[in-house]
């Protein structure tokens, strides 16, 4: 571990790799990752980590559209398995509210470049058999929907940032954060302090949240302010940033 890098990014879960290669993507060198244990150790190792390119938000769609392309990418460049499997997925529709609201999302999926198509009962309950047909108006279909392993997915990110000049620093707990005029005291475990012009905690629950503009829910039975890109929690059937 040196006495200065540019950014240290703490926490060796698959947010903590995937940052530390894209800084080294964009070029960014004098770059660290620490981890207290090992690479997973956290939340990250028992993650279910399914995908989809579907999302209400179309920023957000094409944002997970990149990763999964990434994913067979990163693969190739690393070397390391990332298990991924991708047999796609339904999204359905029992009310006609639903219904309308999956065409339009289909409708912006193809103006995006998103593959995605729209499907009748019969063609769903073919490929579903699982499903029940009652009251099923149609559905959604993601080609771009699976689920990645998680262990070797974020050992993949790592070793590529490595091979582009990236540390990856294991089992050297950060016990200190102290500002300073030049950045960030990083301090730890085994060295008592390293330089950082900036310091990113990857697995802080917050920082993604805290960094998501507040919005409104839009559903007629709902005006909740949120932080959250994901689904309301007042009302958990319209997401957040619902076009209805």
């Amino acid at each position: 571990m040196k006495s200065h890098y540019r950014v240290v990014v703490i926490g060796g879960g698959i947010v903590g790799a995937s940052v530390l290669y894209h800084l080294t993507r964009k070029g960014w060198g004098d770059i660290a990752l620490i981890e207290r244990t090992e690479l997973t150790a956290g939340s990250t190792w028992h993650a279910a980590a399914g995908f989809h390119a579907i999302n209400d938000d179309p920023h957000i769609a094409a944002l997970q559209a990149y990763t999964i392309k990434l994913y067979q990418e990163i693969e190739a460049e690393s070397g390391q398995n990332v298990g991924l499997h991708m047999p796609g997925g339904y999204s359905i529709a029992t009310t006609p509210e639903r219904w309308e609201w999956l065409q339009s999302e289909f409708a912006i999926y193809e103006t995006i470049g998103i593959e995605a198509r729209l499907a009748t009962p019969e063609e769903i309950v073919t490929e579903c058999p699982i499903v029940d047909p009652r009251g099923l108006l149609g559905g959604l279909f993601d080609a771009h929907e699976g689920a990645v392993g998680p262990h070797g997915t974020t050992h993949a990110f790592a070793i590529a940032a490595r091979r582009r000049g990236a540390d990856v620093i294991l089992r050297n707990r950060v016990t200190g954060l102290k500002p300073h005029a030049d950045g960030w005291l990083v301090e730890t475990e085994q060295e008592r302090s390293s330089r950082s012009t900036w310091s990113m905690p990857a697995d802080s629950g917050h920082a993604a949240s805290d960094a998501w503009p507040a919005s409104t829910c839009r559903s007629r039975r709902c005006s909740t302010t949120t932080s959250s890109p994901r689904t309301c929690r007042s009302c958990w059937h319209v997401p957040t940033r619902c076009r209805a």
